[in-house]
């Protein structure tokens, strides 16, 4: 595997520089964006798709609301169901070209197996900072303690007063209690509570629908043929494979090692390696 875009930081670069002073050009490939669960661990991904723009058409995909899923009897194959019926409507047919970052690229990698087994090419996949494991995105206790004192350095109580309850909420004992609060998500909470608490009862509810849906996708599908990038984070053991377990289902992936930790990896102050490699594997993808 390659590790082009960390080698290279430092040499003249062969990608298409990104930048303001770029001319927009006439053709901007499509690119569907996946962002992870959001909050805390999902930074803000403008840092990265902004410049960006200039050359590729970035196409944000969202998800559903707790509500939605607690309709649909809380499946993750609903979320699943909706990124692809976003892609289809965009882009009826043709080529599919996707970037998913965290639980995105996961998202991403199961809707491009899906397209391919309905015989639709698929461009270009790529996956920022996605290990393969479900286990990988637990965080571990230590950070789960920074996470607590940065609420309390930033004086921050609504943030951790909707974690614990959220959580509370999701347990499957407490469906019934969370199918009752549904009918009130549009209600104003005071100091802007509400925002907090929905926001987290989303992720919460995610992590824990999410893990079963993961291994059916991994247990059917065939190898991925289209080129998959997977940009790797530092923030990785050492006891974790270089291509973090993708290599078995990507027959035909590039790794590329950037700089910076999970949440920090696309800061404007680094990314722009990674934001190279990127859109070239985008622009150079068939279709």
């Amino acid at each position: 595997m390659a590790g082009d875009g960390a080698e290279r930081q430092g040499e003249s670069s062969p990608w298409p520089r990104v930048g303001p002073a770029a001319a927009q050009p006439e053709f901007r490939p499509v690119v569907f964006v996946l962002p992870g669960l959001g909050g805390e661990e999902d930074p803000e991904l403008e840092k990265i798709w902004g410049p960006a723009r200039i050359v590729l058409e970035l196409v944000p995909i969202t998800y559903l609301d707790w509500t939605d899923l607690v309709e649909r009897g809380c499946d993750f194959r609903a979320i699943a169901e909706h990124v692809r019926r976003q892609i289809e409507a965009k882009v009826p047919s043709g080529s599919i070209r996707m970037a998913g970052y965290s639980i995105g690229g996961h998202l991403a990698y199961a809707t491009a197996v899906g397209f391919q087994a309905a015989g639709r090419p698929v461009g270009c996949v790529a996956i920022l900072d996605a290990p393969l494991s479900v286990s990988h995105f637990t965080p571990s206790l230590p950070q789960r303690l920074r996470g607590r004192f940065r609420q309390v350095l930033s004086l921050d109580p609504g943030a951790a007063l909707s974690s614990l309850i959220s959580k509370c909420l999701v347990m499957d004992r407490s469906r019934p209690l969370l199918r009752r609060f549904a009918r009130y998500r549009r209600a104003r909470l005071p100091f802007g509570f509400d925002v907090h608490l929905h926001h987290k009862i989303t992720m919460q509810l995610v992590r824990r629908i999410y893990a079963a849906w993961w291994d059916g996708v991994l247990g059917n599908a065939p190898p991925l043929d289209a080129p998959v990038w997977l940009f790797r984070s530092e923030e990785h053991e050492a006891y974790e494979q270089h291509d973090l377990g993708w290599a078995a289902y990507c027959p035909n992936l590039k790794v590329v090692p950037v700089a910076g930790s999970h949440r920090g990896m696309l800061d404007s102050s680094i990314n722009g390696p990674l934001r190279e490699a990127f859109v070239a594997a985008m622009t150079t993808a068939e279709g």
